[in-house]
């Protein structure tokens, strides 16, 4: 058997058992029965570290493994089971040979294994996929005897084993509207109850079988079966054949009509002793009897009747009892039942019963509420729910009103009931509670009442008179110090629903317990007493709270540490990272003036930065060394600088400026390309000293000129499709090129613009235009709209309010046509 000797401080013996169960698809480990331990003081199961069972089928594939950071039985918490599912298997795989060890480790670390078995499950017969095998059951009635009886007739093998032990969970239905379900854990058994009809058995049987090595499997037998019952007396209806058949056989013993009537008895026999049998057994014999009557022409009379019928005169416990012939209908718990009344043969008894009803006394009262519920059927509940809150400040107010609940509640609170020891309270800092004082404070109805006696040392000490009006203070001021026994202050003060009277006597060596307070609205006629108790200190709740607000609000950050390390850090505006440590013991005040540095000295970069762009001489200082590659991107607009061979300056996308070096040593440029207008400008730096500025005005890229060719402006009409000089065709006059070109012709001396589409030329006062020629059109109204100052001799357009060319002759605009 998987069990070892151990002997260690905390462990004798480790061992286990296993259960396999097909029906819960589970292995059921169990060390209690084989797990023992030195359970002295100090030592055993609390301080075992754990146990694990390593699994693994045949084809090793591992089902449970070893994990002390989680081990399958804690023996510290009382645990001695482990249940490992294989339900991801399936039913199919269940049943193979397995591998097992079970691992036990010690308190000092050491782990000890038993040796590895290897059981081999084997299914069961008959056994389905839901992993349980169907049951047999036999059920018999004696219907003579009433009886019943119910019999398991399963056969328990398996693995030509026979169970160790048996468990059974069953019901037996009874035909429905009889009688409730028996329920039984063992068979056979018998009930004296039979009714006709439907019966069902339904058990579950539990067998559990031993393979050795304190290995067992558990097959569950379950039954879910029907069985009809029929007891009933059909022989009686032939009885009186047979029996005046036998009369003439007895009579004609020696004659052809005895000799008859012996041949008829004989023919019917065997089926007589079925048809007996069956009703016995509370089945039905009408085949038998058919027969019989056919066979001996039997109509003699008789009828046969069903046993054991249900009815509301022969109900449980005396279901066959012929006495049971009347219903009484009696009012019970509330229930009254009044006279029948009969029409015709219908008797109809009317049942009332009084209805009870939880209401609020007080309407007003809002501390609790009452609901209805009828959600469950037939039943009407009435549900009392309290608004606690409500309640509390109820009950609070009652005690404040009532002298005695005020004083059994002080009582409640009085320290010496709860035993609070305030002897190592150093509270200094908050409220001085070394004050050797004792104070008492009683509500009163009013200034009438009177104060009779007071207890000092366990003496007590009697008003002079019997009795002082609490509202003379000065007297009892005067009779409290004249006993010898402290210093008392008496004060007497207003409140709601009446007056306190409050007793002070500070740095009193003497144990003041109480006074005797005679509650009445009439001087000397008291309607009640209090006794009203003194209290050992000095300041009450209120001036406790009030004094801890107080500290708690004057603290400063000099006065609260963090509690636990802090650090934080920020990067400047040269790339370097700045860091703040602090320790749990620095104060809140120090973390507070980093905070406040950091925060000062990003303002102090942000202010330079700003101050740096509003200069009037352009020089903007970013407070630091810019680093290659940096891009500032506020908002999607980009600032970029590129500090490579580029030398590139970026700023925008595309609607800014943008700034790069680009070629080689003979022919370097320096592109200037400005997207918001689409210019772009190109500037030779070598080979030639003459700079040329080109003006696209729908360009994307750079038409690069070759240094040599001559120094050239361009202004472009439409977008260039490369940048070699070539342009698209203007779409009005497709035969020309698509811009202005100005430059200065070396080999004429002169300069020259020329504009494409087709060809401009200017040569001194000589302009000549090889392309359509368009002047500004506007209305009559848009005309006379132009500034005068703006009008000279040379002025043309074209008026679209009379579809004509006009010219000014610096008076007024003359049609040319």
């Amino acid at each position: 058997m998987p069990q070892i000797t151990i002997n260690s401080t905390n462990i004798e013996t480790f061992g286990w058992s296993a259960t396999f169960n097909p029906a819960l698809q589970t292995i059921t480990f169990d060390t209690a029965a084989l797990t023992t331990y030195n359970d002295a003081s100090g030592t055993g199961s609390l301080y075992v570290l754990g146990i694990s069972f390593a699994v693994t089928d045949q084809q090793g594939v591992v089902l449970s493994e070893v994990d002390w950071n989680n081990p399958q039985i804690q023996p510290a918490l009382g645990e001695t089971e482990y249940t490992l599912d294989l339900s991801s298997v399936g039913i199919d795989f269940f049943f193979q040979t397995y591998k097992i060890i079970g691992y036990i480790k010690d308190g000092d670390g050491q782990v000890y294994s038993t040796t590895a078995i290897y059981p081999k499950i084997c299914q069961p017969v008959g056994i389905n996929q839901n992993g349980v095998v169907d049951g047999l059951f036999q059920v018999t009635a004696n219907c003579p005897d009433n009886v019943l009886t119910v019999k398991e007739v399963t056969p328990f093998v398996y693995d030509n084993k026979i169970p160790e032990s048996i468990s059974k969970t069953g019901h037996l239905y009874y035909p429905t509207g009889t009688i409730s379900p028996v329920d039984f854990s063992g068979t056979p058994f018998t009930n004296n109850t039979i009714y006709q009809g439907q019966y069902r058995i339904v058990c579950t049987t539990v067998g559990v079988y031993s393979l050795g090595n304190d290995i067992y499997v558990a097959v569950t037998y379950y039954t879910n079966n029907v069985f009809d019952l029929t007891c009933s007396n059909k022989v009686q209806d032939i009885l009186c054949c047979l029996v005046d058949l036998q009369r003439t056989k007895t009579a004609n013993c020696n004659n052809a009509v005895g000799e008859r009537a012996a041949q008829q008895l004989a023919s019917i026999e065997i089926p007589f002793f079925i048809a007996i049998s069956k009703e016995i057994s509370g089945q039905d014999a009408s085949e038998q009897v058919a027969f019989i009557r056919k066979t001996l022409n039997c109509n003699c009379g008789g009828s046969s009747i069903i046993r054991n019928e249900f009815s509301p005169l022969n109900n449980e416990p005396n279901p066959i009892d012929p006495t049971v012939t009347t219903i009484l209908i009696q009012g019970a718990g509330g229930t009254s039942v009044a006279n029948p009344v009969i029409n015709g043969n219908t008797k109809t008894f009317t049942v009332k019963s009084n209805v009870y009803q939880v209401v609020k006394g007080n309407n007003l009262d809002t501390s609790f509420s009452i609901t209805v519920d009828t959600a469950t059927l037939n039943t009407v509940k009435y549900k009392i729910a309290f608004d606690y809150t409500v309640l509390s400040q109820t009950i609070l107010t009652q005690i404040a009103g009532n002298s005695s609940l005020l004083s059994q509640f002080n009582s409640l609170v009085n320290i010496t009931n709860f035993n609070i020891d305030l002897t190592n309270l150093d509270g200094k800092c908050v409220i001085d509670l070394s004050a050797d004082g004792q104070f008492m404070s009683q509500l009163v109805p009013s200034g009438a009442s009177q104060i009779l006696n007071i207890i000092i040392n366990g003496t007590t000490y009697t008003a002079p008179g019997g009795s002082i009006i609490l509202s003379d203070t000065s007297s009892i001021e005067t009779w409290l110090n004249g006993l010898g026994l402290g210093s008392f202050i008496v004060s007497f003060s207003n409140a709601i629903g009446g007056a306190y009277i409050n007793i002070l006597t500070v740095a009193n060596g003497n144990t003041v317990t109480s006074c005797l307070i005679g509650i009445s609205a009439v001087i000397d006629q008291p309607d009640s007493f209090v006794t009203a108790t003194f209290k050992v200190t000095n300041k009450s709740l209120i001036a406790v709270l009030q004094a801890i607000v107080d500290y708690i609000c004057s603290l400063s950050a000099l006065e609260v540490t963090l509690g636990q390390p802090e650090s934080f850090s920020y990067i400047d505006y040269n790339g370097n990272t700045v860091s703040y440590n602090f320790s749990a013991n620095d104060t809140q005040a120090a973390f507070n003036d980093a905070i406040a540095n950091v925060f000062n000295t990003l303002q102090l970069l942000n202010n330079s930065f700003v101050n740096a762009l509003n200069r009037v001489n352009g020089v903007v200082k970013w407070g630091g060394q810019l680093t290659d590659d940096t891009v500032i991107d506020q908002n999607f607009k980009t600032i970029q600088f590129d500090g490579n061979s580029n030398s590139f300056v970026k700023f925008n996308l595309s609607n800014l400026f943008t700034s790069y070096r680009q070629g080689t040593a003979g022919s370097d440029f320096i592109n200037v390309v400005l997207n918001a207008y689409y210019v772009w400008v190109t500037e030779i730096a070598t080979n030639d000293d003459r700079a040329a500025i080109s003006y696209y005005a729908k360009a994307t890229q750079i038409n690069k000129i070759d240094p040599g060719v001559g120094a050239r402006s361009l202004i472009g009409i439409n977008v260039p499709t490369s940048n070699d000089g070539a342009f698209p065709a203007p779409p009005n006059d497709p035969d020309a090129t698509a811009y202005i070109e100005a430059f200065y012709n070396e080999a004429t001396s002169t300069p020259e613009v020329n504009a494409y589409a087709k060809k401009f030329t200017h040569t001194g006062d000589e302009a000549n235009f090889g392309s359509l020629l368009s002047v500004k059109q506007m209305t009559t109204t848009q005309r006379d709209a132009i500034d005068v100052s703006l009008l000279t001799v040379n002025r043309i357009i074209f008026n679209t309010t009379v579809s004509k060319h006009q010219a000014w002759d610096l008076s007024t605009w003359n049609n040319l046509y």
